[in-house]
């Protein structure tokens, strides 16, 4: 587990000493240096105690070339604080796995909490081994505005976290705040007992924190409720990132400590239910859980009061309809986003955990590439087959009459039928191929060193497995889908991957050299 000995503060110019986020760190003993850009290989030299990591903000440089050059210039782990959404989602694309970019210096004691989390440090208190509610524990984690418990952020830290994004979002970003309620928890309790019940909820803690994105915010709520504030490209990756945290919770199986002769403290609960400790028998007995959730998305001009009331109703009525299920907040979604989803429904297509947190470039219902990543692939690819003469061939896929089949299904049918078709998809291709989601209903198969003639069977093939393909609703009959493919290879006349992409997306809205499946 790594140590912190330093941390780089990159800037042009020594920050102030009351400025409150270095304030914050060294309150809590960690040593911080400013460093001008460009000099951080100078400082790293002149020192025998290695710096840990580097902060750069994206106001402290000229543009974000800059940014690129002074981050590109070391592989010192980096913590990168932006402006706008849109300097966020440019920089997520660049970065390495283990560096974090955020938008906004959030409030200075939430940097405590991620820092640890980049260089996975526990909590102080914990890491020399501090009983679960001492004095010494709480006083940690308080200090940090945490749940002593959990790790997760206090409600009151949680909702200044909520106040300070209605506060500063652009009309352009897409959030949401998703409750969740853990269903019949009591039962644990009575069954188990309350040191029992709390080694749970710390578990479901730290599997909540590993499962979300590192820009999430996950408070906790009440005894057994969690709530989070999310930030993602569009509503379907919300959506989609909520259920699939439903499902990941209804996946978990922890096994269950057994009792020891004398009793047992919460803490070696805690610790032998996160596999720190082995108790001296394990039951075969594991605990099974499930949650309801409410998701209330953050519209123009949302009141803080307002999102949480309509997400608590929102899990009321998940509630009512058999809970272990995700329902949207009537008022605060489009009549689209309303059909009930249980979780399970989504596990297969559940990515990891690291795919959730670093795969930025991905579509999370199907796993394929999403489209801002098949733009710039794309791209590549055409200079690649033009300058050096190659063949290239590009087949689109649209599935038909989309729309009425989610309404006619519900969501949870059409979210089969998508992940039915990008799997068929993938089975059809060769391995120098590749695949992309590019809209709603639309897929693309990139086939490189491959002129008409080559990526017609390629083509045959596809259209036999989305034949073949057992695309069928929740209660298992078959769907009505049909699909359409067009294919077109790149020629001399074609002047870009973008025009080339528009030529064939018209030629696909046309019916032209298409093949219904």
């Amino acid at each position: 587990m790594m140590a912190i000995n330093w941390i780089a503060w990159i800037a042009p110019s020594e920050p102030s000493t009351q400025d409150p986020a270095l304030v914050s760190l060294r309150e809590q003993g960690w040593k911080v240096r400013h460093c001008p850009p460009g000099q951080l290989q100078q400082a790293l030299s002149s020192t025998q105690t290695p710096a840990s990591m580097r902060i750069l903000q994206t106001r402290h440089f000229a543009s974000l070339d800059a940014l690129r050059a002074e981050y590109s210039a070391s592989d010192l782990p980096a913590l990168i604080i932006t402006d706008t959404a849109e300097q966020e989602a440019d920089l997520l694309e660049q970065i390495r796995s283990s560096d974090e970019v955020v938008r906004g210096l959030y409030p200075s004691r939430l940097l405590l909490g991620r820092i640890r989390r980049m260089l996975k440090q526990p909590t102080p208190a914990l890491a020399h081994g501090a009983e679960i509610g001492s004095e010494e524990l709480v006083a940690s984690f308080n200090a940090a505005g945490l749940d002593p418990l959990t790790g997760c952020l206090q409600r009151g830290e949680w909702a200044e976290q909520l106040v300070h994004h209605l506060r500063e979002r652009q009309a352009q970003d897409c959030s949401a705040v998703l409750l969740l309620d853990i269903d019949d928890f009591k039962r644990i309790n009575d069954q188990h007992g309350h040191a029992i019940g709390d080694a749970v909820l710390a578990h479901l803690g730290q599997a909540l924190r590993n499962e979300l994105a590192p820009s999430d915010r996950l408070g906790r709520f009440d005894g057994d409720g969690f709530t989070v504030l999310m930030q993602r490209y569009d509503r379907d990756s919300v959506l989609a990132d909520a259920r699939r945290l439903l499902a990941h919770i209804a996946a978990m199986a922890i096994p269950l400590p057994s009792l020891r002769p004398k009793p047992a403290s919460a803490s070696g609960l805690f610790k032998r239910l996160m596999g720190q400790e082995p108790g001296d028998e394990v039951d075969a007995a594991r605990i099974e859980l499930r949650s309801s959730g409410g998701l209330c998305f953050i519209e123009e001009g949302a009141d803080f009061n307002q999102l949480l009331t309509q997400a608590d109703q929102a899990v009321q009525a998940a509630k009512n309809l058999g809970r272990n299920r995700l329902e949207v907040a009537a008022a605060a979604s489009e009549a689209a986003l309303q059909a009930p989803h249980s979780p399970l429904e989504g596990l297969a297509a559940a990515r990891p955990a690291a795919a959730s947190r670093l795969g930025h470039d991905h579509d999370p219902l199907t796993q394929l590439p999403h489209r801002r990543y098949f733009d710039a692939r794309l791209a590549r690819e055409f200079s690649t087959a033009r300058k050096h003469g190659r063949a290239l061939s590009l087949a689109l896929i649209d599935i038909q009459q989309m729309h009425l089949l989610n309404r006619r299904y519900g969501f949870a049918a059409g979210d089969r039928i998508l992940q039915g078709v990008a799997e068929a998809t993938r089975r059809s291709v060769r391995l120098v191929d590749w695949v992309a989601r590019i809209g709603g209903n639309q897929f693309a198969v990139v086939m490189p060193d491959t002129d008409i003639s080559g990526a017609a069977p390629v083509l045959a093939r596809l259209q036999g497995k989305l034949q073949q393909a057992p695309l069928s609703g929740l209660d298992g009959a078959p769907l009505p889908v049909s699909t359409r493919l067009v294919l077109r290879q790149m020629d001399a006349e074609t002047l870009s991957a973008e025009q080339w992409l528009l030529e064939t997306l018209a030629a696909l809205r046309a019916g032209d050299a298409s093949t219904p499946a």
